[in-house]
C-alpha cells in the first residue's frame, strides 16, 4: 500500500509518496523527475523536512521538536547541516541508481558514505540497558545527528541485506524503489500514477509514428 504524504507541493502539481521500500530510498526520492529540466525539490523548507521525518517516523516527537529549533537558527552550522543532508541524499541516489542500472557505484560516493560512518562511530557509546551492555546513540547527539544516523543505518542495511537485483528506478519519474513483486517485474513507482502515464505516452507515440 502506497503511503501518501502531507508534504507541501507549493505550485508543483504532484504528490510525494513513500514508495521506496526503505528509509534511504524514500529519502532519495525527495526530488521528483530528476530527468526533467525543472525537477521538483520536496525538501524546500524546514516544514517539509519536519513533515518527512513525521511520516517516515524517522524521529520521535521530542527529536522532531529539537530538529525544528536547530534548523530555525539559520546560522553557519544550520546551513552546513542542510548542505550535508542534501549532499547525502544525492550520494544515496547515485549509489542506488547505479545499482538499479547494474553498474558499480563510484568510489567517490562510497567514500562519502565511509566519512559518514566515521562520524557515526563517535556518536555512539556503550550503555547498560535491561542489565545488558549495548552500543546505543550517545545522549549528547543533536536531533540532526539522530536523523543522519537513521538514514545511514538504512543505507547500509539496504546495501548489504536487500537483493540488489530488486532495486529499481521508475522509468517515468526516476524514483528508486525496492521491487517486492513475485516475479520482480515492477517497472514503475506506482502503477496508477507513473504506470498509466507511461502507457499513455507510449500509446500516443505509436499513433504519431503510424501517422508519419
Amino acid at each position: 500500500m502506497v503511503k501518501i504524504s502531507l508534504l507541501n507541493p507549493g505550485t508543483y502539481n504532484g504528490t510525494y509518496k513513500l514508495i521506496g521500500g526503505s528509509l534511504c530510498l524514500d529519502f532519495s526520492n525527495t526530488i521528483s523527475f530528476r530527468n526533467k529540466t525543472n525537477p521538483h525539490e520536496w525538501l524546500d523548507s524546514i516544514e517539509n523536512l519536519i513533515s518527512w521525518c513525521e511520516i517516515t517516523e524517522t524521529l520521535n516527537k521530542s527529536q522532531i521538536g529539537f530538529l525544528h529549533k536547530e534548523l530555525l537558527q539559520k546560522d553557519e552550522e544550520s546551513e552546513a547541516n542542510w548542505s550535508v543532508l542534501r549532499e547525502f541524499r544525492e550520494v544515496i541516489y547515485k549509489i542506488f541508481s547505479a545499482i538499479a542500472e547494474s553498474k558499480n557505484p563510484s568510489k567517490k560516493d562510497i567514500s562519502f558514505i565511509n566519512e559518514i560512518a566515521k562520524q557515526k562511530s563517535s556518536w555512539q557509546e556503550l550503555q547498560i540497558k535491561d542489565n545488558q551492555i549495548q552500543i546505543s546513540p550517545s545522549q549528547e547527539l543533536s536531533a540532526y545527528e539522530h536523523l543522519i544516523c537513521k538514514i545511514y543505518n538504512s543505507t547500509i542495511e539496504t546495501l548489504t541485506q536487500f537483493k540488489t537485483k530488486r532495486i529499481k528506478k521508475c522509468s517515468a519519474c526516476q524514483w528508486l524503489f525496492y521491487d517486492t513483486s513475485k516475479n520482480s517485474s515492477r517497472k514503475w513507482c506506482v502503477m496508477e500514477d507513473c504506470g498509466n502515464r507511461d502507457k499513455v505516452n507510449r500509446f500516443n507515440k505509436r499513433k504519431l509514428d503510424k501517422a508519419k
